[in-house]
């Protein structure tokens, strides 16, 4: 690859979005002997900045825009479009994030260049680059080719790895002031997630359901399992939040949490992208599913055909058997 790779960096609350880095891992891979840049927009970036320069070594441009404490995608689109024109780099690599997927189908378009969206790996063929992107579900990969010279890509989260980074010098830092007032979109506010259920962050084991699980009543098979292992907790995927079946702060996912337990158990998850990015960090993956054709079973350590129903209770009656047994 020829050119230059341009890395944008999420923020919220004046913290650098911890998914940024797996870009900067995914970007190493992708351009070996490319030089790399990192990009910041917001209002008072100066510590964020240098701390990214400090933990990856690479050159940061941090953008300073007087007023601009939240995120507003028409505010990203100009600066990047009027910064990236006069550039034009290989590749400019964002997160596929509620974020990720707002500014940058615009900003592909002012660039002219090839926009490929929740990218999950890269190959070379015949002297070029193929990206993956999964299709169906998460069932298949399908392998694109871009035909432009600038790329646009959205990374899905939790599929590099951010790795420790030890660099030899801190990167250059950059800050420019920009100023741009909105024409078209006004930011009113921000609704925090809730954060009902306490624990994702903490529990060494994690037992969440999908679409799979059926009906409310089966959440009840999900603590029952939880309740097996110390230190754990409920989740679920998307569908089961917007159901109302679990609250938001359970959710794992591009929009949910992103989680790291020593035991994950995915019961009726089918295992799109979008849940994956949030739970493949987890040392050990156990998915109970009724389809073995399910892409969970792709990403999983233990795969188990059954109906959860079934399986769950009676792994549950074995637990509790097993410790009434020690304990005599």
């Amino acid at each position: 690859m020829n050119g230059k790779i341009y890395i944008i960096f999420e923020h919220h609350g004046g913290e650098i979005s911890p998914d940024s880095f797996e870009r900067v891992s995914f970007a190493k891979r992708l351009g070996k002997n490319c030089a790399t840049e990192i990009l910041i927009i917001g209002d008072a970036l100066s510590d964020m900045a240098h701390g990214a320069a400090e933990m990856t070594g690479l050159d940061v441009t941090a953008f300073q825009v007087p007023g601009a404490t939240r995120y507003n995608s028409e505010v990203y689109r100009h600066i990047l479009a009027d910064f990236l024109k006069m550039r034009m780099p290989a590749v400019l690599l964002a997160g596929h994030t509620s974020q990720g997927t707002d500014f940058t189908p615009t900003l592909a378009v002012e660039l002219g260049a090839a926009h490929i969206t929740g990218v999950v790996d890269f190959t070379e063929r015949d002297g070029g680059l193929l990206f993956g992107r999964s299709v169906y579900g998460g069932k298949r990969i399908a392998w694109v080719r871009a035909e432009t010279d600038t790329l646009v890509l959205s990374l899905m989260p939790g599929v590099s790895k951010a790795t420790r980074i030890k660099p030899s010098r801190m990167g250059k830092v950059r800050i420019r002031s920009v100023r741009y007032e909105p024409q078209r979109i006004r930011v009113t506010g921000q609704r925090p997630p809730q954060n009902i259920l306490q624990g994702l962050d903490e529990a060494e084991v994690i037992v969440a359901g999908g679409n799979g699980i059926g009906d409310r009543e089966n959440v009840n098979l999900l603590r029952r399992l939880a309740a097996c292992f110390t230190k754990s907790a409920v989740a679920g995927s998307r569908i089961v939040c917007d159901r109302e079946w679990l609250p938001y702060g359970c959710q794992v996912g591009v929009t949910g949490a992103t989680v790291s337990p020593r035991l994950y158990i995915a019961c009726g998850i089918s295992g799109a992208p979008q849940h994956l990015s949030g739970m493949l960090g987890s040392e050990w993956i156990v998915a109970v599913n009724r389809d073995p054709n399910a892409a969970i079973m792709n990403a999983s350590d233990l795969c188990v055909v059954e109906d959860l129903t079934r399986f769950i209770p009676a792994l549950v009656d074995a637990v509790e058997a097993t410790e009434s047994k020690d304990s005599r």
